[in-house]
């Protein structure tokens, strides 16, 4: 993992993404989760591979499975747009969960938003509001907006 780490970001080494993929994939296949979310990422992105949402989610799932944060909440925004799996917004919201379990302040607005519009939930102004509330305090925006919205929301029904 930390060669392709090297390889990946120039560190003591000339940039080379084909080899810091192909240690990636090496460290994946021994079962290293971080190297298999780097492997789906690659997927995902068709940077260097051909891209392949199956191959994506694959990986994603041995590295979420595994325990590691953004593949949970990577796995969840899968599930949730249909890419690779089929769409399942209760899986999205599960994995969602997972990771802001672990205060992931994408994976909280994420699931802020899947409570406002109630994808996968029901739909919950007040879960909303405590999920934007936790994104905000780890570092997310986008939150703050919706807490804004669904404020003039409250006031413009009064």
């Amino acid at each position: 993992f930390y060669v392709g780490v090297c390889y990946d970001q120039g560190y003591g080494i000339k940039k080379n993404i084909p080899s810091a993929f192909e240690w990636f994939l090496k460290a994946a296949n021994l079962g290293h989760r971080d190297s298999q979310y780097n492997v789906g990422f690659f997927y995902g992105t068709g940077e260097l591979v051909r891209k392949n949402h199956t191959k994506k989610i694959y990986w994603y799932s041995l590295a979420a499975k595994a325990g590691l944060t953004d593949a949970q909440r990577d796995l969840g925004y899968a599930y949730f747009m249909g890419e690779g799996v089929k769409k399942d917004n209760l899986m999205a919201v599960y994995w969602y969960k997972k990771a802001a379990a672990r205060n992931d302040d994408k994976a909280l607005y994420n699931l802020g938003l899947c409570y406002k519009h109630g994808d996968g939930v029901h739909r919950s102004p007040r879960w909303a509001k405590y999920y934007f509330t936790k994104a905000i305090k780890y570092g997310h925006r986008d939150a703050k907006v919706q807490l804004k919205e669904m404020a003039v929301h409250v006031k413009t029904k009064k």
